[in-house]
Order: structure tokens, then C-alpha cells, then sequence
């Protein structure tokens, strides 16, 4: 499957995809999206990449950025993007979390803080417990200019 087409918004490319297309993307190509992210983009997360070209370049450079925000699956319908619907992020993350749970996929997450961390993979824990996670990391922003830098 080909690559999701991607419209721009105030700057930041935004997928044009639904819940079932963004899946499917997503489990065709799993060797694609090996090393990669996700982003689940609302407005609040697109104006800040508008407004900071670092945080532009990490929304920019993912597998996929979801249109999260109900706005941007609009902007993408006014656009003639007509599949284009909003993807929640907490949706998308658990019907992967339930599609890998017994499988070898493993996982790897990024987030703000440790403690945030933490939480999050406790509940995940607790929740699937035959899922394979790989590790944690807080700073995402941080680390991924870093390694971007270095290349």
C-alpha cells in the first residue's frame, strides 16, 4: 500500500487518512514504519509546529501524523480530501496495543517525563499483559534533534 497522501496545514503535513485506512497503512508496512513514529496532531500540536520549525520538523518527519483534532479532518474535507476523518490518538494507539498483544511486535514509547512514562506503561501492563515493549523514553523532542543533528 502507498504511502498515505499528506496535506499541508499552516505548514505541517497531515495525513490524509481515516481510522481503517490509517490502520491498514500501518500493518501493511510495519517494515517501513520499523524505527519510526507516529504523531497524533490536533490544533493545538500543529500551531505549535507552525510556530516552532524544530517541532515542525518532528511532525514533518514521522511515518504518519493523524489528524487528531476533529478541525483538520475538516480543513482536509474542504480540501477534497473526502475520506480524511478524525483518527484519535488514543483509539489508533489501542486497537494496535490489542492487534499486537500476542504477537512478537514490540514496542518502544516516547513521552514527556519519566513519571509520565511510568504511569503509562503500568496501565499498559496492566491492561496487555502478553505485549512486548522494548523500552521507554522521556524527551522525545529532545533526542530525536539530537539524532537529526548528528546525521
Amino acid at each position: 500500500m502507498n504511502e498515505p497522501e499528506r496535506i499541508k496545514i499552516i505548514g505541517v503535513d497531515i495525513s490524509v487518512v481515516n481510522f481503517d485506512l490509517a490502520q491498514k497503512y500501518l500493518f501493511d508496512n510495519f517494515d517501513l514504519a520499523r524505527g519510526g513514529y507516529i504523531c497524533a496532531a490536533n490544533v493545538h500540536t500543529t500551531v505549535t509546529a507552525h510556530e516552532d520549525k524544530n517541532y515542525r520538523k518532528v511532525q514533518n518527519s514521522s511515518f504518519m501524523t493523524l489528524p487528531d483534532g476533529k478541525p483538520l479532518s475538516v480543513v482536509g474535507k474542504k480540501r477534497g480530501k473526502s475520506s480524511m476523518e478524525r483518527v484519535t490518538g488514543p483509539d489508533f494507539l489501542e486497537e494496535v496495543l490489542k492487534r499486537t498483544e500476542n504477537t512478537e511486535f514490540k514496542h518502544y514509547f516516547y513521552g514527556t517525563t519519566q513519571e509520565n512514562l511510568d504511569n503509562f506503561i503500568s496501565t499498559i501492563k496492566r491492561n496487555y499483559q502478553n505485549l512486548k515493549i522494548a523500552g521507554a523514553e522521556p524527551r522525545f523532542l529532545d533526542l530525536f534533534l539530537t539524532k537529526r543533528k548528528m546525521n
